[in-house]
Parts: structure tokens; sequence; C-alpha cells
């Protein structure tokens, strides 16, 4: 019952390249939108210093933040509601279609499967 247990290297060799291209795009970006969000940086000044979380604070403080954050919201769940609106409806209207069903098919033809 004693097995050996052997550990394939080979797999994390095939893998590592993937992980760092996820760790050079994804992660790091974050962690550095982090870091210049607690400094004075500005897209114009090429220096700034390390200010903590003042910058969070102003910005929490701020009653025009919360109108401009809720504003965003309500933006973002009405552009939803209407892209899935018109799409659904879009794809129930081209289904029901009964004269030049081919025609409003044929730009779809090749990504999805109509039956």
């Amino acid at each position: 019952m004693n097995r050996k247990i052997k550990f394939d290297y080979a797999r994390w060799i095939f893998v590592l390249p993937a992980l760092l291209i996820v760790g050079a795009l994804l992660i790091y970006p974050i962690f550095s939108s982090l870091y210049y969000s607690m400094t004075t940086k500005h897209l114009i000044k090429s220096s700034y210093k390390f200010v903590g979380l003042e910058n969070y604070k102003n910005v929490l403080t701020d009653a025009k933040f919360y109108k401009a954050f809720f504003t965003s919201i309500l933006w973002t769940a009405a552009s939803l509601a209407g892209q899935l609106l018109i799409g659904f409806s879009s794809a129930l209207a081209i289904n029901r279609v009964k004269m030049g069903k081919g025609i409003y098919r044929t730009p779809f033809r090749g990504r999805f499967h109509l039956s």
C-alpha cells in the first residue's frame, strides 16, 4: 500500500507561459492601479508623491461622487435592459418571419445554429 506519488513537472512547464501572460495583463494592472490611486500621480506631471488613503477619503466625503455613482448605476441598468429587450425581440422577430426568411438569416448563418 506504500505507493510513491510521481509529480509531473511537464504540465506546469506548459502552463507557465499562460500564467505569466495572465499575471502581466491582469494582475499587474490591478495592483499598479491600487498603488497609483494612493498617490498624486497625474498624466501630465511626471513626479508624484504617496498620500495613502487621502484620495479615497476625499472622494467618499464628496456629495457629487454619490450622485455620479448612482447615475452610472442607473445608466448601466437601463442600457443593459435596453440591449436585452432589443436583442430578444429581434431574435423573436427573425424567427417568426415567413417571407424572405433566408435574407434575414443569412448574416447569422455561420455563427449560430438556426433551425
